[in-house]
């Protein structure tokens, strides 16, 4: 700054905290004040674990991250109820003779019995011994570090 006879230098700066995510940011600014802490002079420093438990979460007010959550469909809202039967109420088309999807599959699989049937099924034909892990991604029911034996050559085979 040039005053005419003198030179002045002014510097003015603003020191900020930066957090990896939304709610860290919420949850922080509202700590640092329940902890008596100053983010400026501590260096924005992050919570031990006995802070942490010292925090009145009650205290902690998220709403403006539930309400970015909402937004973005995160979270359904307060009025979002989702049902089989909330969700096709309002189908455009629909006939006298209309059937919920879950009312439809018992008919097309011949009754409950015949679904539970079909699913008992399918319980014991998914067993390790007849499900083959060598290919990626491998079934969930391929465990670490388990062996199979490969049919041609007979040896054991690790399957992850």
């Amino acid at each position: 700054l040039n005053l005419g006879f003198t030179k002045k230098c002014v510097k003015k700066a603003t020191d900020m905290c930066c957090y990896n995510s939304m709610l860290s940011r919420v949850i922080m600014q509202q700590a640092y004040p329940q902890l008596g802490i100053d983010p400026v002079t501590s260096n924005c420093v992050g919570l031990s674990i006995g802070q942490i438990q010292k925090l009145d979460f009650d205290k902690i007010d998220l709403t403006e991250w539930i309400n970015d959550a909402v937004q973005v469909g995160e979270v359904p809202d307060q009025y979002a109820t989702f049902s089989e039967s909330s969700i096709t109420a309002n189908l455009p088309f629909k006939n006298e003779n209309y059937q919920l999807p879950s009312e439809r599959t018992k008919d097309a699989m011949g009754g409950e019995e015949n679904m539970i049937k079909a699913r008992q099924e399918n319980a014991q034909a998914i067993k390790e011994e007849n499900v083959d892990c060598s290919y990626l991604p491998r079934p969930a029911i391929c465990e670490v570090g388990s062996t199979y034996v490969d049919p041609i050559t007979g040896k054991e085979i690790p399957k992850y």
